[in-house]
């Protein structure tokens, strides 16, 4: 059950972000049908928190239209998806686009460990009925892409279109280690270490030829990385206890042909944790499912190769009948 506590309008990212749209589709609006600033700015969004689930989970929305739900990857507040320019970008085409804090990620809550992609999405099936938004269409990022998965098998009413973005299919034995010893550092040190926070962002983000030839890349990363305040338990060790759990479960693969929703999957060349040959096999089994692959991008492509991921997204949901 959700419980709404409050809801405002404010800005949570610097004044003046400005954002260039893809390119006119046949859904766009004007942008004071959107709720965009004058002056070629991004939309002011409406936030609020509500309870799901048991958990406190803030959000934000932005746009005018039918809804579109953004589910970020691990510890990515929602302001991760205005980096990338996908929130104004959807606005600019006529959606009413919302974005959430999984519980573990400030400024939701975080409860303690463990948790479960399963209990995950009925945190996130609890907001979309408190903000009425079913059935809606649903971005799921990594970590966001499992949710979202699940949620079509657990509550399938409320999604009517879902893109499952780096996140689908088997995932890699490399991937299943690293998981795990993101479980075990996070049991062994409440505070992770800034190097290695950057060193792992490094191996699971970036394509081998950019660690072997762009110095310029790995140090912006690991700058990045060291100026922000560490993502500290309970909510590192919950979603990571998450993301392993469904890692190392290979029985999950028998529900893909109960997926019937029109689904997305998109899969990065790169990317060492959802390969695209994983990606494809899983699309495959789902009765509904589109695949495409984005060249030369890793597991970071959402943002390294957003024009592109977000083309790809807005022709889908023009499609949809």
């Amino acid at each position: 059950m959700c419980v709404p506590i409050s809801n405002s309008l404010a800005s949570p990212y610097p004044e003046g972000l400005q954002h260039e749209p893809i390119g006119r589709g046949p859904r766009q609006r004007d942008r004071s049908q959107t709720g965009a600033r004058a002056g070629n700015l991004a939309p002011v969004p409406e936030v609020g928190e509500t309870v799901c689930n048991g958990v406190r989970l803030s959000w934000e929305s932005s746009g005018v239209g039918s809804p579109v739900l953004l589910i970020g990857g691990a510890g990515a507040p929602p302001v991760t998806w205005h980096v990338g320019e996908f929130i104004s970008t959807l606005a600019e085409h006529g959606f009413r686009v919302i974005a959430f804090a999984n519980r573990g990620v400030e400024p939701s809550e975080s409860p303690p460990p463990p948790y479960s992609v399963q209990q995950m999405a009925l945190d996130t099936a609890d907001l979309i009925a408190s903000l009425r938004l079913a059935p809606c269409r649903v971005v799921g990022y990594s970590l966001g892409g499992l949710i979202a998965e699940d949620l079509c098998y657990q509550r399938s009413e409320l999604v009517s279109d879902v893109v499952l973005l780096a996140s689908a299919g088997r995932s890699s034995a490399f991937f299943r280690v690293f998981a795990q010893a993101q479980v075990d550092l996070a049991t062994a040190l409440d505070n992770p270490l800034s190097t290695q926070v950057a060193s792992d962002r490094l191996l699971l983000t970036q394509p081998t030829s950019v660690l072997q030839n762009d110095d310029v890349s790995v140090e912006l990363i690991r700058s990045t990385v060291e100026a922000f305040p560490p993502w500290i338990n309970p909510g590192r060790l919950g979603q990571w206890t998450a993301i392993s759990d469904w890692a190392h479960d290979d029985k999950r693969t028998t529900r893909w042909e109960g997926l019937s929703q029109r689904c997305l999957v998109i899969a990065f060349e790169h990317d060492v944790a959802w390969p695209p040959s994983r990606a494809r096999e899983a699309a495959a089994a789902m009765p509904n499912a589109q695949f495409r692959e984005i060249a030369g991008a890793a597991h970071a492509g959402l943002l390294t190769h957003g024009d592109e991921v977000m083309r790809t997204i807005v022709d889908f949901f023009y499609s949809s009948p």
